[in-house]
């Protein structure tokens, strides 16, 4: 290989720019060094990784390293935050804390800059940014302790929301069996109907249902009643309580302050406050009330 020129661009601030006015420069801001290299000298420098070889007559200077710039450390996903929601294992791969270089800052020299002034710079850089690479992998071995302490509690959760998510999926099954078996013996023609031909029909389920089961009660399908603690029951509130409980069925005594709307939003809740009965969670989702 033939000897080859290699130029180095670097900035000057505006004091260097100044300068090189003075020097009979052009005073620009980029400017550039460059020197004919001998085989041995490009031997160095590609060893060093400033260059590379293109091919036995192109030769460059290693992107990195064609505008002089500050190179620092840093510790990419120091903190790590996992999303519950995901599930890819790569997920937590591309999320692991890891050793890299900082975004790079350019060097603004006061003065001009000869070829080998730059490589002695770059010298310079490279022993400092090794001398300061173990206290960083030390640094970077806690964040990795954090790292694997995160992941793991990420697992846990993951795992946990699965148990929760096949637990309500069997019990909406168990529901929805049930409800399947009522409709099929107690059910009205329309119901029966309902079923057979795969229509939905909670509502007309409920109604129907809760009028056998509890004739005197009103469901609040749009949850807005609301209701304070009873304070010293009547007798006839207690009466409907013990026929409640002979069936089994866990009620309370309440003072009704507003009443359930079932058909339109809008419609009026305000009533006198009194007294009555709730029902909670009727067929695992609704409130049944009776007024005293």
């Amino acid at each position: 290989m033939k000897n080859i020129t290699l130029r180095i661009n670097y900035c000057l601030s505006e004091e260097g720019r100044k300068r090189n006015l003075l020097n009979g420069g052009n005073g620009v801001t980029e400017q550039f060094a460059q020197k004919e290299i001998l085989t041995e000298e490009l031997k160095i420098l590609f060893e060093k990784k400033y260059v590379k070889i293109l091919d036995s007559r192109h030769v460059e200077m290693e992107y990195q390293y064609r505008k002089v710039k500050k190179i620092k450390w840093k510790i990419e996903n120091k903190n790590v935050s996992f999303n519950y929601k995901t599930s890819d294992w790569t997920y937590y791969e591309s999320e692991k804390p890891y050793l890299t270089h900082d975004k790079e800052e350019l060097f603004y020299f006061n003065d001009e800059q000869t070829f080998d002034q730059l490589i002695n710079l770059f010298d310079k850089m490279k022993k400092e940014l090794l001398s300061l690479k173990p206290e960083m992998e030390k640094e970077l071995q806690k964040c990795l302790l954090i790292y694997e302490e995160e992941k793991n509690k990420h697992i846990a959760k993951r795992e946990e929301q699965k148990i929760i998510t096949q637990e309500a999926k069997k019990a909406k099954e168990k529901i929805e069996k049930e409800k399947n078996n009522w409709i099929e013996k107690n059910g009205s023609d329309y119901l029966k109907d309902c079923l057979k031909f795969d229509y939905e029909c909670q509502r007309a389920y409920v109604i129907e249902r809760s009028e056998i089961e509890f004739p005197d009660y009103e469901i609040d399908f749009n949850d807005t009643a609301n209701w304070n603690e009873r304070i010293t029951p009547s007798s006839n509130a207690f009466d409907e309580i013990k026929l409640l409980n002979n069936r089994n069925i866990k009620a309370r005594i309440i003072w009704l302050t507003k009443l359930p709307t079932n058909n339109n939003k809008e419609e009026s809740t305000n009533i006198e406050a009194c007294e009555a009965i709730v029902i909670k969670d009727y067929l695992n989702r609704y409130d049944l009330i009776k007024i005293i």
